[in-house]
């Protein structure tokens, strides 16, 4: 048994108290006395566990590393492979770059209708113009071969997210231009200009924070250091851009529609973290990195409704002005139009009266049809009176005789191709400052921040030519405009040494085994 203590209550709770007291200020004094070596123990531990993580990671390349963590049926995806580059026997690469001693050769996924014939365009390309499919500049700036080719531009109308501006029509590129393989990096930049513009500054990494202006600049001084003529390196076009994207492809995404194949193709808002990484991600079938999302990238293209001319009729920017139904129809003038997109029309024996003489018809000024197309002066009992204007409803046609009227921004659809104006064809205003926007910029592919609807290959963004911004970057285009096909037996004798060149390698290698 225990001794029966003689101390009161208080005096109980009072050495208790100064027990608890003891024993935490001989804790402290142990924990001073061993932190400098319990230190060391926890620094040694973390960089032991880093070199095995680093160990690890050494294992997977960018494909792999993106399909286990995302679980990603990798059957799905496409596949490269780094190998020595192809230079054709004739060639007509410019003398500002060279083939590359590798190049990444592409394989497109199991069951993939659309990819294989992308591949045949660029190897048919290096064929007959002899270019190697891979190249770089003196300033490490490297370079895919894109092939001339036809594509739908723009989104279907049934397409998720689609925009009013991205009209779906036919589009063609008639020569080959080579495209930089990833956004030009801020090394590139400092090495081009001496100017470190990125506010977050990693040479690796793409240059940002840098306007269309600032773009221009950028290619000025690279042509000029090249010694080559200007815009021999520029942005590419918003067509060109979109066509490259797309690599034969018809969906929001080049990778198709399966937005869970995502992550191994696009760095947007849900797997921003790696959004710098050169080759983290998976190349389409041309084999550019990062079109979808991680830079939004100037185009040299202003804002237009794509090529859509003036005389087109464009349903988000074009003024209805008639539907064609009845002459001096003033109630419903706009009831019934009926104008397929892109309609081509005609300015012929239309006329309007320019009554605040802008040259640019308005509400308020009436419309006619000459019966002499050549003639500008409306008579009253020979011409056909077509729109009085919404201000004009009240006013005696005998006011009207004699008034001369120019042609300007109408155009009406000359369906019966009579060349001239008949009853039942649309008459449509052409609005200039709708259609084109001077200092307005066509930027391309999304960002990092931004959801993965704004990555589609037809999304449009515009900027001014002076916005900057973490998000905006940029990668080079060489157009090669004047080039020529080979004769064809240079071409056959391109295409035997391909052919060797093709077996001496192993195709089937996919790097993502």
């Amino acid at each position: 048994m225990s001794k029966k203590s003689n101390l009161s209550k208080e005096q109980l709770k009072l050495a208790k108290d100064l027990k608890v007291k003891l024993v935490e200020q001989q804790l402290s004094v142990q924990l001073k006395t061993s932190k400098k070596s319990s230190n060391k123990t926890i620094f040694i531990l973390a960089a032991l566990l880093l070199v095995v993580l680093a160990l690890a990671l050494s294992f997977l390349d960018g494909s792999s590393k993106v399909a286990q963590v995302q679980q990603i049926d990798k059957s799905k995806l496409i596949s490269y492979t780094n190998k020595a580059n192809f230079t054709p026997p004739y060639s007509q690469l410019p003398k500002d770059l060279k083939a590359s001693e590798e190049y990444t050769s592409v394989q497109p996924p199991l069951n993939s209708s659309e990819m294989p014939e992308t591949l045949i365009l660029q190897r048919e390309c290096i064929i007959k113009y002899g270019l190697p499919l891979e190249v770089e500049n003196e300033f490490g700036m490297k370079f895919r071969l894109i092939p001339p080719g036809q594509f739908l531009m723009g989104s279907p109308k049934n397409e998720a997210d689609r925009t009013h501006t991205e009209l779906l029509h036919e589009s063609e590129i008639k020569y080959p231009f080579y495209l930089q393989k990833f956004e030009t990096s801020q090394n590139t930049w400092f090495t081009v200009t001496g100017n470190k513009p990125a506010k977050e500054v990693k040479l690796n990494f793409p240059i940002q924070d840098v306007s269309f202006n600032d773009c221009l600049r950028f290619f000025q001084e690279l042509n000029t250091k090249l010694d080559l003529p200007q815009h021999s390196y520029t942005l590419p076009s918003e067509k060109e851009w979109e066509y490259a994207t797309r690599a034969g492809s018809h969906t929001p995404w080049h990778f198709g529609n399966d937005t869970s194949l995502a992550p191994a193709y696009v760095i947007s808002k849900y797997n921003a973290d790696p959004r710098y990484e050169k080759g983290y991600l998976l190349p389409n079938a041309f084999g550019l990195f990062n079109t979808h999302g991680n830079m939004q990238e100037f185009t040299r293209s202003p804002f237009f409704i794509y090529q859509c001319d003036k005389d087109q009729y464009a349903h988000s920017w074009d003024f209805k002005i008639y539907d064609g139904d009845h002459p001096e129809d003033i109630n419903l003038p706009r009831n019934n139009f009926n104008v397929e997109t892109r309609t081509t029309g005609r300015q012929t024996g239309l006329y309007f009266h320019d009554a605040n003489n802008d040259g640019l018809w308005t509400n308020s000024e009436f419309i006619w049809s000459a019966k002499d197309p050549l003639d500008p002066t409306y008579k009253k009992d020979r011409d056909t009176l077509i729109w009085r204007g919404d201000q004009d409803r009240e006013r005696d046609l005998n006011q009207f005789d004699g008034l001369r009227g120019i042609t300007g921004n109408l155009y009406y659809h000359d369906k019966n191709k009579d060349f001239s104006w008949s009853p039942g064809e649309e008459i449509w205003g052409y609005n200039e400052w709708k259609r084109y926007k001077s200092g307005y910029q066509i930027v391309r592919g999304g960002a990092w921040p931004l959801e993965l609807k704004f990555s589609r290959s037809a999304m449009r963004f515009t900027h001014s030519n002076n916005d900057t911004g973490s998000y905006l970057g940029m990668r080079a285009s060489r157009p090669l405009f004047t080039l020529k096909e080979l004769p064809l037996e240079q071409q056959s004798k391109n295409r035997e040494a391909w052919d060797a060149f093709y077996k001496s390698t192993d195709p089937t290698d996919k790097n993502a085994e």
